[in-house]
């Protein structure tokens, strides 16, 4: 079994709206708290300048091919800014591994696109009553995008009566070792990243909504 966490910071207030999504798609099982469930293909998309790309798509665009079915459970921890305007904080827990899977269903599913995603915050592919609108060019102002791999945890087998569990805790490499029974399970964390170091005001909380902390153990509803 593999556990991945993911924090990401998103374009908008999430659950702010009426309909913050579509409920065929995206259920909301707790308050704050989703289920997105929207299968995703691969699509040839070609940009107003003429650039081709290959892209991952919601499996009702028409061009989508190999669709996969796909999940992610979304915790809203924050609401807040970024660069002045609204975005939220989310953790994002992956339940299958689909390429680019959390940035279209952040994109296309929940309707905020991750904040500094060249690809997907300009999204072509969605209903306009599904959209946020926001000034993508503050995106171009980011040097990177603003989505984190938070933690992995992974249970590995082993032929021994005893073997190693890692916690890794923090940027230094401190690792804390325990015991456990016939398996090994490898249980790697970053901490909580300052997704702006050198600008301590270009994200300022407004309301928290869930603490990461009480989500640290959680890789499935």
């Amino acid at each position: 079994m593999v556990g991945k966490q993911y924090l990401a910071l998103v374009w908008g207030h999430v659950g702010v709206r009426t309909v913050p999504c579509d409920p065929e798609t995206v259920h909301e099982v707790r308050p704050n708290v989703y289920l997105v469930q929207m299968g995703l293909g691969s699509i040839d998309h070609q940009w107003p300048c003429g650039r081709e790309q290959k892209l991952v798509a919601p499996f009702t665009d028409p061009r989508c091919r190999n669709v996969r079915d796909c999940s992610t459970i979304v915790v809203v921890l924050e609401h807040g800014r970024v660069l002045g305007e609204p975005a939220s904080r989310l953790l994002l827990i992956p339940k299958t591994g689909r390429r680019h899977q959390l940035r279209v269903h952040c994109a296309a599913g929940l309707g905020h696109p991750i904040v500094g995603d060249l690809s997907y915050s300009p999204w072509p592919f969605i209903s306009q009553h599904n959209a946020l609108n926001h000034d993508s060019s503050l995106d171009y102002r980011l040097n990177r995008m603003m989505l984190h791999a938070y933690r992995l945890n992974m249970i590995i087998r082993s032929q021994r009566e005893g073997a190693l569990v890692h916690h890794h805790r923090d940027r230094k490499g401190f690792l804390h070792d325990t015991l456990v029974d016939k398996h090994q399970v490898l249980d790697l964390c970053t901490g909580d990243p300052n997704f702006f170091p050198s600008d301590s005001h270009a994200w300022s909380v407004e309301t928290e909504l869930h603490s990461l902390s009480q989500w640290r153990d959680t890789f499935t509803l």
